[in-house]
């Protein structure tokens, strides 16, 4: 159930550190952001906030959840 995490996102340069939070997917397809960097491969969305990933996870894990239970029911 839990395909979706959440993982921190650091970027830094010599100006300044900048911390994101970002939901990232456990896999994903071939053709999937063929054109993205490496270690952003599986990611869906990010932001400032890690309580705000933390609850996009947890919607998206349950709406997957949802459906497979209606895939497994028909």
């Amino acid at each position: 159930m839990n395909e979706y995490y959440v993982d921190k996102i650091v970027e830094e340069n010599p100006a300044y550190k900048q911390i994101k939070w970002g939901v990232f997917r456990r896999e994903h397809s071939d053709t999937e952001m063929l054109n993205a960097p490496k270690e952003n491969m599986n990611l869906i969305v990010w932001t400032y906030e890690k309580v705000y990933a933390d609850k996009i996870a947890e919607m998206l894990n349950v709406d997957e959840y949802i459906h497979e239970r209606y895939l497994e029911e028909n």
